[in-house]
């Protein structure tokens, strides 16, 4: 691809330019802020709608004192030389107007963008894709135009695969093939990938480093638990732990003889069993008495309780009668009551009817002032008469049917016989309270169980056995003491032989313990080894790869090349990287950022020059501040060179 023409319209301050290229190298001209980097931001534009800086939110606009100039086209055009096909590229940048309800001028909502492609408007997707198709990604233009980006600009890790695709990865046969230390890796590897072996040793290799480190802590508590055993031989341990087993049997069988002698004291010579059990029959006897008379005692009240269930409920029933005759004589003393008010109104009603008198006044015709004739007079009067009969004979029915002196009547007799009623229920109710009263203080009167006279037969009986016993027991211990103070001394030595034969066993179990750990501590020590030995072959495939690679990757460049590897260090490995780096004069190599910027510039064409030939794709190439270099290195790709010159006040194009 070569720039034939390039043109701008109000594109950041220059109105109205155009660059005739014909497809050659060139040289642009200017002071500072002539708008150099415009041409260059220009193209990118055009290309993937950023400036030549990268910068989202990119506006062509032209800014003045005033601030953006408005109601303008900003357009760039380029027309371009593809395989020797001319095609011409447009993009068009303007403002948006729209009116809204209230306001006669229009108002600016926003902005848009206009695609060309040989004078023929597309749709922005249909630009993109025809460039896509051109340039493969939206990358490549800035990788083949811009001699810094690949090196400063694309992250590491980009400009890494972009290499590794370059010259080709290397597999982790070919690694291993290079190298004979590397042979016993691919056993120890399996199915995984260096990096998943070298991952999984690194978190074997801490797990048994912590495993390692908790063993002296874990023995020291052993050996702590041993306590007073631990000068004691652990071979010497069985024999004493059976002699004290042995003991503690003898011991046992010792005491179970002291104990039958002591039964034997206590039971055959005073006859203390026999007290006991006359005791046991005797309190057992005064149970039985209590209950009996506890079964009396309720049986004798049975009745009575009964009586005065049955009474409590036939009081219950006249209480709901009475409520009941209550309630009905309520409600007909309120029917009374109504009866008689609405009779009152019917009376009053009737009466105020009677009253009524034709009104001579109805007589006179409302319109011409001038009296009816005799005749519809006649008729009035006689109309009023009616009707006044009807109202009434109407308001008699209605007493007769809503409040007659026979419903009243019947009302007022209907109450006084439920007073009547009420008053006997009542009475009723009264008769049955009094009669549960009197039930109520008359309960059978039965003597308390401890003022029979069996009952105060049998605790007797009971306190004087209790005498006998404790006279029996007082003598029992005197015979017993002897046989008591063996049995103590015996228990005290039995506690203290159980407490070293538990001594024993922990001693015994954490000798055990300790021989485990022991043992486990030099299994892991010799783990740890292989692990470290496995760890090292994965370090020193990283380093042969790297080795293999990074000559690999440097014999596609003349000059430059690139530390795809670094030493960590932290752990003496190694981490990927991709730094450039360039050659200076006396045969150093120094990074891309720390050379001046004349290697900077030639060093980002060479890059571009093997980029180019990789893609099979050559665009036009851009080198801002190229007056810093004094020789630029050939390049196929058609080069244009922004020269600062402080002479050229406008820009100034020269074909090279």
């Amino acid at each position: 691809m070569k720039i034939q023409r390039l043109s701008l319209e109000n594109f950041q301050g220059i109105r109205q330019a155009e660059f005739d290229f014909a497809g050659r190298n060139a040289n642009i001209y200017g002071s500072n802020a002539t708008g150099k980097t415009t041409l260059f931001s220009a193209f990118t534009w055009i290309l993937f709608g950023k400036p030549s800086t990268g910068a989202d939110n990119y506006s062509p606009k032209t800014r003045t004192e005033d601030g953006e100039a408005h109601n303008l086209d900003h357009a760039a055009e380029c027309e371009l030389d593809i395989n020797g096909q001319t095609v011409t590229l447009r993009r068009v940048f303007h403002e948006v107007y729209k009116k809204t309800r209230g306001n006669p001028d229009a108002v600016m909502s926003g902005h848009t963008t206009d695609y060309y492609i040989n004078g023929v408007p597309k749709k922005e997707s249909e630009y993109a894709r025809y460039l896509s198709e051109i340039l493969s990604n939206d990358e490549l233009p800035k990788l083949l135009t811009m001699p810094f980006y690949f090196a400063e600009t694309l992250h590491w890790e980009k400009r890494r695969g972009i290499l590794l695709d370059i010259c080709g990865d290397l597999s982790a046969i070919d690694v291993v093939n290079a190298d004979d230390e590397l042979k016993k890796l691919p056993a120890l590897l399996g199915n995984l990938s260096v990096d998943e072996y070298k991952k999984m040793i690194k978190a074997s290799l801490t797990e048994i480093n912590r495993k390692i480190q908790g063993i002296p802590a874990r023995i020291d508590e052993a050996n702590r638990a041993i306590g007073e055993f631990t000068s004691t031989n652990p071979a010497e341990l069985p024999e004493l732990i059976e002699d004290s087993e042995t003991w503690i049997a003898g011991a046992r069988e010792k005491r179970k003889e002291l104990e039958e002698e002591r039964f034997a004291i206590i039971s055959g010579a005073t006859g203390s069993s026999k007290i006991r059990a006359e005791l046991a029959e005797t309190e057992a006897k005064l149970s039985e008495l209590k209950a009996a008379h506890a079964d009396k005692c309720q049986k004798a009240n049975a009745d009575a309780q009964q009586t005065v269930y049955q009474e409590r409920n036939a009081l219950a029933e006249a209480k709901h009668k009475a409520d009941d005759i209550g309630y009905r004589l309520n409600n007909e003393r309120k029917q009374l009551k109504n009866l008689e008010a609405i009779r009152g109104e019917i009376i009053a009603e009737y009466a105020a009817i009677r009253q009524e008198t034709f009104d001579d006044g109805a007589l006179i015709c409302p319109t011409c002032g001038q009296s009816f004739p005799a005749d519809k007079a006649e008729s009035m009067r006689e109309s009023f008469n009616v009707n006044k009969s009807n109202k009434l004979e109407r308001t008699l029915e209605r007493g007769k049917r809503e409040a007659s002196k026979e419903m009243i009547q019947a009302s007022d007799d209907l109450i006084a016989a439920l007073e009547k009623e009420l008053a006997g229920a009542r009475s009723a109710g009264a008769a049955i309270q009094d009669k549960l009263s009197r039930l109520s203080g008359a309960a059978p009167e039965l003597p308390k169980v401890y003022e029979t006279p069996e009952y105060i037969a049998v605790t007797d009986e009971i306190d004087r056995l209790k005498k006998a016993l404790a006279d029996t027991d007082a003598q029992s211990a005197n015979l017993t003491k002897g046989v008591d103070e063996k049995l103590s001394a015996l228990a005290e030595a039995d506690r203290a032989a159980n407490d070293r034969l538990a001594g024993l066993k922990t001693a015994q179990t954490q000798y055990a313990r300790i021989a485990e750990l022991e043992t486990e501590q030099k299994s892991l020590g010799k783990a740890y080894e292989e692990a470290q030995q496995g760890l090292y072959l994965c370090e020193r495939f990283s380093r042969v790869k790297a080795a293999l690679l990074t000559d690999r990757i440097n014999e596609k460049f003349s000059t430059v090349s690139f530390r795809l590897f670094k030493k960590n260090i932290t752990n003496d490995g190694i981490d990927d990287v991709c730094e450039v780096l360039i050659p200076t004069p006396d045969g150093q190599r120094v990074p891309f950022a720390l050379s001046n910027n004349a290697a900077r510039i030639n060093a980002g064409l060479e890059i571009i020059g093997v980029l180019s030939e990789h893609y099979g794709v050559e665009l036009p190439i851009w080198v801002d501040n190229a007056e810093s270099v004094v020789r630029v290195i050939p390049i196929k790709a058609q080069l244009i060179r922004l020269i600062v010159s402080e002479a050229d006040k406008q820009l100034r194009f020269e074909p090279a």
